[in-house]
């Protein structure tokens, strides 16, 4: 097996998932005695599932919002594996990741992330970036464009890098079902 297949089954690999990604908060104000800034993993809490029906995210990126309440919202990409309708596992290197936008917002002072939505949609093949716009909306970016696995997910970052980001495209949320 050459080193690019090796990265390659590596990067589509489901068992390779450690399964403890999450999502951690610290106060800024506050460095505390152990200089950690009261660092403290969140709780995801509410009716979030993920593909393998527990609480499990594979983060990509993050942005949140402060809403009208002082609660924060958190806008995540979630890199979830590819299941089929039977919620088996598909095989990675065909499908790619099941990526989605998921919603949780937090009360300050809590440790729990309640679940708002999942937003899962054709238009969001490859996201790297998301921004949210203020308006309970989101921006995200495609960084592969439309092509999730193959040689063609491949080039098509370099090749975008090269012609100036000309393949990755960028979803607004409006245009995605509510």
């Amino acid at each position: 097996m050459k080193y690019t297949d090796k990265v390659r089954a590596t990067h589509h690999n489901i068992s390779a998932r450690e399964l403890t990604d999450h999502v951690s908060a610290l106060n800024i104000d506050d460095p505390g005695e152990d200089g950690l800034f009261g660092l403290h993993q969140l709780q995801i809490t509410g009716d979030y599932k993920s593909s393998a029906g527990g609480k499990d995210i594979d983060i990509l990126g993050l942005d949140f919002e402060r809403l009208p309440n002082d609660d924060l919202r958190f806008w995540l990409i979630n890199h979830r594996p590819a299941i089929d309708e039977f919620g088996n596992l598909l095989d990675a290197t065909v499908y790619g990741a099941n990526s989605t936008v998921e919603v949780f917002d937090l009360t300050p002072g809590t440790s729990k992330l309640k679940f708002v939505k999942t937003y899962h949609d054709d238009a969001i093949q490859t996201p790297n970036s998301i921004t949210a716009t203020g308006d309970g909306g989101f921006v995200v970016s495609n960084d592969h464009g439309s092509n999730k696995v193959g040689a063609a997910s491949t080039l098509s970052i370099s090749i975008s890098t090269l012609a100036n980001l000309a393949e990755a495209t960028c979803t607004h949320s409006s245009l995605l079902p509510r």
